[in-house]
């Protein structure tokens, strides 16, 4: 708990910049918690016990450093999918969801874009959706 607490406090001033989020990469059992403001970008690691494949997700620095304070020992934390609450568990306290930030990846940027380009199928996906709401789709768009 101790030190990813710490990993969090080291990036915390340029997260403060920006959105408050800390992105949290789990690789053979180490954390990496970077921030990232404009240009400037600032990572810290930690040691951490992992069980399956290598993940990342990113949490409101704020919310994050609330469940970590004075927690020593080992935090749990786990989610089922990309967009899926974090589960913290610690010892015997109650068991605290956090939702993820959702960020945009310089590869996740990227991506997308060479996927629409190559794949007109993604277009096809569109259409069919935007007829099968042919009736909502304008009131959509004018609260838009």
């Amino acid at each position: 708990g101790s030190q990813l607490e710490l990993a969090v406090r080291r990036v915390l001033s340029v997260a403060r910049m920006g959105k408050n989020i800390v992105r949290l990469a789990f690789h053979d059992d180490v954390v990496t918690v970077s921030a990232k403001y404009d240009d400037q970008e600032v990572e810290s690691t930690g040691k951490v016990l992992m069980q399956g494949a290598p993940n990342n997700v990113a949490l409101d620095a704020s919310f994050l450093l609330d469940y970590l304070k004075g927690k020593e020992g080992i935090v749990t934390l786990s989610w089922e999918s990309q967009g899926s609450p974090v589960l913290f568990n610690h010892q015997k306290n109650p068991t605290v969801l956090i939702m993820p930030m959702s960020v945009a990846d310089a590869a996740t940027e990227v991506e997308p874009a060479e996927e629409a380009e190559v794949e007109p199928a993604e277009e096809a996906e569109v259409e069919p959706a935007e007829e099968a709401e042919a009736e909502p789709a304008p009131k959509k768009r004018k609260r838009k």
